[in-house]
């Protein structure tokens, strides 16, 4: 019997059971059909933790249960910092890269070019292990509406925060005080209709 158990979507809940030293993740249906998450990340160990986040060195993933039983969509987070422990040694030689050639911890500019594509690295792989779990009978997708509403949550939620910090820092770099991605029209190509 699990501890707890969270309501996702249909049939389908994310059981969590309370180990001496960390939590066991189950998907289940009400078929009793089932999959560990720590079959995913084999070497990790789940912790219930105030934000979603994986510490390398340790091998553990935090995840904050109340968030997910608040929006269930928020197992695809969980997923994501899964697919930064599943990638480990790519972040490594990301990380030694923006150490050598940006001078510091992701500090400069190609280091953060780097971060950046380390964290839509780390979604490409959650959205894949969402998949395997979708062809193995766990379907989370229809948590989304459609593929647009999946993208939109993804963008709002797991790369708005990287992408204007990223944008944020070129600017300061270019002494603008404007930043972010902007749509240009160049004035030639503006031309202004004449109504009769």
């Amino acid at each position: 019997m699990p501890n707890e158990s969270i309501r996702l979507i249909g049939d389908m809940s994310l059981e969590i059971d309370d180990g001496r030293d960390s939590l066991e993740l189950r998907l289940r249906k009400r078929s009793h059909a089932h999959v560990s998450l720590r079959a995913l990340v084999p070497t990790y160990t789940f912790l219930d933790g105030a934000k979603f986040q994986v510490h390398l060195g340790g091998k553990c993933i935090y995840l904050n249960l109340d968030l997910i039983a608040k929006d269930p969509r928020q197992i695809f987070a969980l997923f994501h910092e899964m697919g930064h422990a599943i990638n480990v040694h790519r972040r490594g030689l990301l990380y030694e890269l923006a150490v050598r050639i940006g001078g510091g911890k992701w500090g400069g500019l190609y280091g953060r070019k780097l971060l950046l594509a380390e964290e839509r690295h780390a979604w490409a792989v959650g959205l894949h292990i969402a998949r395997q779990l979708r062809d193995k009978g766990f379907d989370l997708f229809p948590l989304f509406q459609n593929k647009d509403r999946l993208s939109r949550w993804l963008r709002w939620n797991g790369l708005r925060s990287y992408e204007k910090s990223f944008a944020q820092f070129v600017a300061e770099r270019e002494g603008s005080r404007v930043f972010g991605i902007q749509a240009r029209t160049p004035k030639k190509s503006v031309r202004k209709k004449k109504y009769s």
